[in-house]
């Protein structure tokens, strides 16, 4: 229930975030950005990712980003991750993409979730690790994600005690995070 509600509760702020900000003149949204906002500083960054009312500009961009998802917008820790991953107009960087991911996920992101297991169970940007990659697979699974035919996958390819281990390592995640 409180996965649900969380999920909920970030895509109304999301919601409300986009239409509150596009009420808003530019220099409006920079100034209420500068004062700490994170919706406005994660919809700045949006703006500057897509080249929205501004010159595209994925630096300045992540500039904003970062201090969005350093005031706990999960969006914009997402954004990061999948802005680092792909290296679209800033060089590619997967430790610092599982960096955001992580910090996405850690707020409950089924999403972040799932790819923080991705890169786990690929060894992308970190070493290769299955128990690891089933335990964040649990939890985006938990979180609504529609994942499970990967996991089971995955569990294909695991003894019964890393499955033991990645479901309880899943546990002290999910403990830790609340």
């Amino acid at each position: 229930m409180r996965r649900t509600l969380t999920t909920a509760l970030a895509a109304i702020s999301l919601l409300l975030c986009s239409q509150i900000a596009s009420a808003q003149t530019l220099e409006e949204m920079i100034s209420l950005a500068n004062e700490g906002i994170p919706s406005y500083q994660c919809m700045l960054g949006y703006k500057y990712l897509d080249g929205d009312g501004v010159e595209k500009n994925v630096p300045e961009a992540v500039k904003w980003f970062k201090l969005a998802a350093g005031n706990g917008d999960v969006y914009a820790a997402y954004t990061l991750g999948k802005t680092f991953h792909g290296g679209d107009g800033i060089p590619q960087d997967y430790a610092e993409a599982m960096q955001w991911f992580r910090l996405a996920a850690e707020m409950g992101d089924a999403n972040s979730q799932y790819h923080v297991a991705e890169m786990y169970q690929s060894g992308t940007g970190v070493e290769k690790d299955y128990v690891a990659a089933y335990a964040w697979l649990s939890l985006a699974i938990g979180n609504g994600a529609n994942k499970r035919g990967i996991r089971d996958n995955l569990e294909r390819d695991m003894n019964v005690s890393q499955i033991a281990e990645a479901k309880s390592l899943a546990e002290s995640l999910e403990a830790s995070f609340h």
